[in-house]
């Protein structure tokens, strides 16, 4: 965990080095700590209607349920994770949710997120971000194209794959030993 006094110290060295012109990189590690390469052997999602007590609205719409979506991923050593999501297609893009009916438009966004668990079967990996990249450019121009919205938020392909970014996370922590959220986060983003 870094202390507020290293956090100063770095800033002041950061702003030395761009006072005399120089790049502060030399703060940042170049590279990730040794990782297992992860090859997903099996995919599976499914979901849950979640009625509200009463009608929740925002965005002047109004939702009557939310769908609980759950990701499922083994990897070839039979190691395996879930991630879990609230999907909100009236938070996620209001136009959307406008345009179908409620479970209309929650059925897109999961489709998207089928989508993307069959395209990460048999894929390997060595840090989440390797597939999230990759995947959620394809994602997005599905969604353009599945909604009928050559204007999508890219929120709501964001929305569609949370379940499977935790899912990727909680397996790449698994199979590297990893057992706190502090250890998890590459030392090049702390």
């Amino acid at each position: 965990m870094i202390t507020r006094r290293s956090f100063i110290k770095g800033g002041i060295l950061a702003s030395g080095a761009a006072a005399l012109g120089a790049s502060p990189d030399f703060l940042l590690p170049t590279s990730y700590p040794e990782t297992k390469k992860i090859k997903i052997a099996r995919v599976g999602s499914n979901f849950e209607r979640e009625p509200l007590i009463r009608p929740f609205g925002f965005k002047g719409g109004y939702m009557k349920e939310i769908w609980q979506t759950v990701s499922y991923l083994e990897s070839s050593s039979g190691l395996h994770s879930i991630g879990l999501c609230s999907q909100s297609v009236l938070w996620s893009d209001a136009n959307v949710f406008v345009a179908h009916s409620e479970s209309g438009g929650n059925a897109l966004m999961y489709a998207m997120t089928e989508r993307a668990m069959q395209m990460l079967n048999g894929e390997s990996y060595t840090t989440p971000h390797d597939l999230l990249d990759v995947l959620y450019n394809e994602i997005y121009e599905y969604g353009k194209k599945i909604t009928g919205n050559p204007f999508l938020r890219k929120t709501f392909a964001l929305n569609s794959l949370v379940g499977i970014d935790n899912a990727l996370w909680l397996l790449y922590a698994g199979e590297n030993g990893i057992n706190t959220f502090d250890d998890l986060i590459p030392s090049i983003y702390k």
